[in-house]
């Protein structure tokens, strides 16, 4: 790990710099061996050479390391033939820091931390799990699983919403041109506003005033929409805008059974391989994006600690639907809870891809409609404003 440091040389001149040691306190030893005064230290963020870290990168590093060590290789070997194969790219920094921690004594799971990769914490704590356990190669595995699910979901969600942006943004083209370009040439009829219908008036006078102030309207759009971007960064923000959408009719179901495969799929795999049940229920927990399902799982949290069974804690709590309760239930009687969280997982990642596409269904027609109405909206203000001031009856 690279620590910046600030200190007094042996011949008094103030120095800084950046040095390599497993810690902090290995790194101030290394300085004061030297002769030097040490008057600052702290861990510096190393930045890769090609710069960040993919989620990509990382599922196709950690597939190669899973693949390796099933083969029987041994850590060390493993991940030094993967460092070699990614020599050159953002991932090679962290692999080499990561191979030089192992090389140190370290065990895996402190490693990883030691390496900067920017991982989920499950990942930290399957790996140390696959250790105690002998099973490193499954941990990895059961946590790529989870990383990889993660991702799918995030891309679905995005994908989702691209065909229904792009058709808002469109409509939006097209009302902009309207109202720039064709509106304004009938603005000469505001001389006649008492004759005007009221709807002819509101769309000429839009117009008007839109082709009077097209650079600060442009302006203004470009500042809302960056103000919009940096406010959206905010995880408070969207944690707030996820939590409001889980009570939309259809989307919030979908959101909902989302939520639960991702929490029962994490659970499954941080116990199957040997996390204690009050760390996986943490861990799980803290995964999950919406506020109101996180503290209601945090109480079934206590209560599972107080000795109540999970299946029964979550009821009690109305985190989880029927059909998780009755799963859950019947693999704590067969002792294959694991297994039947998995299994959940499952069924919720089915139900709620489904669901998407009944989202998607809904939110296609939604905006073609709502783009079809602003425009049909324009073209009638602009005829009522022609036939009001003509014998064609309206």
């Amino acid at each position: 790990m690279k620590f910046a440091y600030e200190l007094l040389n042996a011949d008094g001149k103030l120095e800084r710099g950046a040095v390599e040691a497993a810690s902090e306190a290995e790194a101030r030893r290394s300085l004061q061996r030297q002769g030097n005064t040490v008057l600052g230290l702290e861990a510096a963020v190393a930045r890769s050479r090609g710069g960040r870290i993919s989620g990509a990168t990382l599922q196709l590093a950690f597939t190669e390391l899973s693949t390796l060590l099933h083969s029987g290789l041994g850590i060390a070997e493993s991940v030094s033939s993967i460092a070699t194969a990614h020599a050159g790219d953002s991932l090679a920094e962290a692999l080499d820091k990561l191979g030089r921690a192992i090389s140190q004594g370290k065990s895996f799971a402190e490693a990883l931390r030691l390496s900067g990769l920017v991982l989920p914490e499950y990942f930290f704590q399957l790996a140390r799990a696959g250790e105690m356990t002998g099973r490193l190669a499954d941990s990895l595995e059961e946590a790529l699983t989870q990383y990889t699910y993660e991702r799918e979901l995030a891309a679905e969600m995005r994908n989702a919403l691209i065909y229904p942006a792009v058709l808002v943004g469109v409509g939006l083209l097209a009302v902009g041109l309207m109202f720039s370009f064709v509106v304004p040439r009938f603005a000469g009829l505001l001389k006649d506003a008492e004759s005007l219908p009221w709807l002819a008036w509101a769309v000429l006078s839009a117009g008007q005033f839109v082709n009077e102030n097209l650079l600060l309207l442009l302006l203004a759009m470009l500042v809302a929409t960056i103000s919009l971007v940096r406010l959206f960064r905010k995880p408070a923000v969207r944690d707030a805008l996820l939590e409001w959408l889980a009570g939309v009719p259809v989307v919030g179901a979908w959101i909902g059974e989302s939520s639960t495969a991702g929490w029962a799929a994490l659970m499954g795999a941080l116990l199957g391989q040997g996390v204690p049940m009050l760390d996986a229920l943490d861990l799980a927990n803290s995964s999950v994006k919406l506020v109101t399902r996180r503290r209601r799982l945090e109480t079934a949290a206590r209560s599972v600690k107080a000795g109540l069974a999970l299946s029964k804690a979550l009821e009690e709590q109305g985190a989880m639907d029927a059909t998780a309760w009755n799963l859950l239930r019947t693999g704590e009687r067969a002792g294959r809870l694991p297994d039947m969280l998995k299994a959940l997982a499952a069924l919720s990642a089915k139900s709620g891809r489904e669901r998407m596409k009944r989202v998607l269904l809904l939110i296609e027609p939604l905006a073609i409609l709502v783009i079809g109405m602003g425009i049909g909206v324009i073209v009638l203000g602009i005829v009522l404003a022609i036939t009001s001031l003509t014998d064609i009856p309206v």
